[in-house]
């Protein structure tokens, strides 16, 4: 799972611990962001990190994404790039969560043919 809306990633969080009895400990993050935040590297994984209470060591290495743009937004010092959220050892779990968004389109389709 791969977003910036803190709430988006506590929701994903939660259900892997409820519906697939994931731990905290068994979950990695990766970070991405634009090239001019390299400076603000620890402060956005320590952001992440106290949004989600994952441990700064179960973070990987930052991607930062070359920006063709050379322009200063306002919200520089508020942006915190995208997290992903990775599940380890997580073959069993990837096919329940692939079925179970195969059955949730499955049911959206047919409740919009209605």
């Amino acid at each position: 799972m791969c977003n910036s809306d803190p709430s988006l990633i506590n929701f994903f969080i939660y259900w892997l611990k409820e519906c697939f009895n994931a731990e905290i400990k068994d979950l990695s993050c990766y970070v991405a962001i634009n090239q001019i935040h390299r400076e603000r590297e620890n402060l956005v994984k320590q952001h992440w990190s106290k949004v989600t209470g994952i441990s700064l060591s179960q973070f990987t290495k930052t991607s930062f994404k070359a920006a063709k743009s050379k322009k200063i937004y306002e919200n520089l010092n508020t942006h915190f790039g995208t997290l992903e959220v990775r599940l380890r050892k997580s073959t069993i779990s990837y096919y329940k969560i692939m079925g179970l968004i195969g059955a949730l389109k499955d049911f959206t389709f047919k409740a919009n043919l209605l």
